[in-house]
């Protein structure tokens, strides 16, 4: 049987994965903005489930980042500021529904903020690298 750490750990190595396919289009592809946006919300979602897992709870299967802000308040208090929600709605648009077009609801491509994108992604990783602490993989 694995242990917590494992599970934190294992969730950390997929986001640093996500992180790092973000940055790599930042700077080389730009003409993949979603892409780009679709691994930075990935990567966010993943640091708030390891936050979970150190919090002993189990993360639900949702790519939802407001759901798991809403699951986190009781343990971090600063995820009941307003900045939080807003950033969390700003990414929530680029999870996994962007990335697929069916007859009902087709979509066009959307237009991204990579400047937002970054900004947020960059202020979720220094929340969730402060509150893991000694537990955070080194990069």
């Amino acid at each position: 049987m694995s242990s917590k750490f494992d599970y934190l750990f294992g969730t950390l190595r997929k986001a640093a994965i996500d992180y790092q396919t973000f940055q790599l289009i930042d700077s080389h592809q730009k003409n993949l903005r979603e892409a780009a946006a679709f691994h930075a919300q990935q990567a966010v979602e993943k640091w708030l489930k390891a936050l979970l897992i150190y919090q002993d709870q189990q993360p639900p299967r949702s790519h939802d980042i407001e759901v798991l802000l809403e699951l986190l308040r009781p343990y971090y208090n600063e995820f009941e500021e307003p900045t939080w929600v807003r950033m969390a709605e700003s990414l929530s648009d680029y999870g996994v529904d962007v990335r697929y077009v069916d007859e009902v609801n087709p979509r066009l491509p959307h237009e991204v903020d990579l400047a937002q994108v970054k900004q947020t992604l960059e202020a979720f990783k220094v929340i969730a690298k402060e509150k893991l602490g000694e537990h955070w993989l080194p990069e």
